[in-house]
């Protein structure tokens, strides 16, 4: 049985063939890393359009040629973002990776891709430990973002930065002998 398939859409100023080094490492990641932790695997595939991506709103009317689609875009249409994942108004899962810095986009990507695999639909809440300070033992509702938590840290793979992620562990109020919170 395939895979679901996540669609890339390049409507930026990188060259397909800038993007296509970024799709096989984070398709390996999803494999080779993700997959084993998380038991959910999606393929990452670069598809071209003809959309005009200046109106994001407008997207809800584009075929989508794989079960969510992310796309890469130059500029970001919210303030201070990298990116973001949400639902278009035909129920389909999307996000955008923007370059606001060239140098980080492909963690972006990786970021959006896990988060769209493990919770398609942006609606995923898991009851988990208060990370507040002075809040122990407390019990709050955690979005099921899981780069959200350790957005700042990243690894190689095959040259090409990725996001690191967490694990179920994170969830779980005390850390178990011989688990781990994040990947890394």
């Amino acid at each position: 049985m395939p895979s679901p398939t996540l669609s890339v859409v390049n409507f930026s100023a990188l060259a397909d063939d800038d993007v296509h080094p970024a799709i096989r490492a984070v398709n390996r990641q999803i494999r080779e890393d993700f997959a084993p932790i998380w038991g959910a695997v999606w393929d990452l595939r670069l598809h071209g359009s003809s959309f005009d991506a200046s109106d994001p709103d407008a997207l809800s009317e584009e075929f989508v040629q794989g079960e969510a689609v992310l796309y890469i875009v130059d500029e970001s249409h919210l303030a201070g973002a990298a990116g973001y994942h949400a639902l278009n108004g035909r129920e389909i899962p999307f996000g955008f990776v923007f370059l606001t810095d060239p140098n980080d986009w492909t963690v972006t990507l990786s970021h959006e891709a896990l988060e769209l695999i493990i919770d398609p639909t942006v609606n995923v809440l898991v009851p988990g430990p208060d990370p507040r300070p002075g809040r122990a033992g407390n019990t709050v509702l955690h979005a099921y973002e899981v780069c959200d938590a350790v957005e700042r840290t990243s690894y190689l793979i095959d040259g090409v930065r990725v996001s690191n992620f967490i694990t179920q562990q994170w969830f779980v109020p005390d850390d178990a002998p011989a688990t781990r919170n994040d990947f890394l």
